[in-house]
């Protein structure tokens, strides 16, 4: 959701500003949430198109029929650690925009495309890392968080990811889940 939700300011100028102020800290990859499919696959296009660093998804099937420069990871070199950075995409998002918005790509099981993107990422890269757009929905009386974020979590393979940042829910949350650091900032 780094663009679609953004501020009103941003959206006024077609969401460009999000992106160029992400090209202007730096960010090195980004993933989609479900507002990035707000204005339909033409706008997204555009805003990838702008974009001075890769998005990444892997749970996306038909990606490469509706949009351009993006893959389901990147490897980046830190510091001497190659670090892989994959994208996940929440499930839900073709249920929270307008029908038609995301073209004719198909949201598939994200637990399922996190490991077996992981599993080729592991021979490359030293340290694994998913972005996704998922979040915890709150927290139980013992203080346990819960949520797709925790779900997610506790369905991939440990040996194969390493943190897990979560988005989409607007909570703070940092925590070792499954053997895997996991974390959401605030909005």
């Amino acid at each position: 959701d780094s663009f679609g939700a953004s501020p009103p300011i941003s959206s006024f100028f077609e969401e460009r500003p999000a992106v160029q102020a992400m090209n202007l800290m730096g960010v090195d990859a980004d993933t989609f949430g479900n507002h990035n499919f707000d204005r339909g696959i033409d706008h997204l296009q555009q805003m990838v198109d702008l974009a001075e660093f890769p998005f990444v998804s892997a749970n996306l099937r038909n990606l490469e029929d509706n949009l351009t420069g993006d893959d389901k990871m990147e490897i980046f070199n830190v510091g001497g650690v190659k670090v892989a950075v994959i994208g996940i995409t929440n499930e839900e998002a073709p249920t929270l925009v307008t029908p038609g918005s995301l073209g004719t790509i198909e949201i598939t099981d994200s637990v399922a495309a996190a490991n077996k993107t992981a599993k080729v990422a592991r021979k490359a890269a030293d340290v694994v890392v998913i972005l996704t757009h998922k979040g915890i929905r709150g927290f139980n009386e013992d203080g346990s968080a819960f949520g797709e974020l925790i779900d997610f979590a506790e369905g991939v393979d440990p040996s194969l990811i390493d943190v897990i940042v979560g988005d989409h829910t607007d909570f703070q949350f940092a925590e070792e889940i499954n053997g895997i650091t996991v974390v959401e900032n605030r909005s």
